[in-house]
């Protein structure tokens, strides 16, 4: 993905985390003097801190935009429930008032289930564990144990956290073979395996019931 269409002060900030990752990394550098003062912007380092830049930006303003749009649900909702409230008085239009009513409970209900679904992808996507960018092996259960790895001096510092989250578990079906049905297959593996969503899935891959 390329980053499109930069402002001033995303170039800005991108050039700046570009530049201290240089410093960070090699603090006698000479490029990160070079990229902090806009001499570098095709840099991969500059292109790459400004794509998150920009990424971050689209991901507030999805949020806001997500807001205003529950917003204006609810405000159609309560315009229909005002018009149907509007011809109570006229006895010969109750299938009108009831169409009316029923749409703005249809506007709340999807509007409602839509917040639900975007709070279980945000809940999704939460890290579950933290790792030591030089220790991958070590899983941490908070920010806080990865942070007392780096063993830090007195300072202010900048840290980076490697994190992962849970995922549904893979349900296989494993069919060990036999010498002869190797043979027969005219294969060298020693099983057969097809992977499935759920444990009942793979039961019904074996044949069980």
């Amino acid at each position: 993905m390329t980053p499109t269409n930069p402002t001033e002060v995303q170039m800005k900030l991108a050039r700046e985390c570009a530049a201290k990752a240089y410093r960070d990394a090699d603090p006698t550098d000479a490029l990160a003097g070079y990229v902090e003062a806009g001499e570098m912007d095709d840099d991969e380092a500059v292109q790459s801190a400004l794509l998150a830049i920009q990424a971050t930006e689209a991901r507030a303003q999805g949020f806001t935009d997500w807001r205003c749009r529950m917003k204006e649900a609810e405000r159609l909702a309560e315009r229909l429930e005002t018009e149907a409230a509007a011809w109570e008085h006229h006895g010969n239009q109750s299938e009108w008032r009831e169409t009316l009513r029923s749409a703005a409970a249809l506007i709340r209900s999807q509007a409602e289930e839509l917040e639900r679904l975007r709070g279980a992808l945000a809940k999704a996507t939460d890290p579950t564990w933290f790792y030591h960018p030089d220790n991958m092996e070590s899983c941490q259960f908070g920010i806080w144990d990865v942070i007392d790895y780096y063993d830090l001096p007195p300072g202010k510092h900048v840290c980076e956290v490697e994190c992962a989250r849970t995922l549904p578990s893979i349900w296989c079906a494993v069919h060990v073979l036999t010498a002869e049905e190797k043979d027969a297959m005219e294969t060298d593996e020693s099983w057969l395996l097809t992977e499935h969503a759920t444990e009942q899935a793979a039961r019904a891959a074996l044949g069980e019931r």
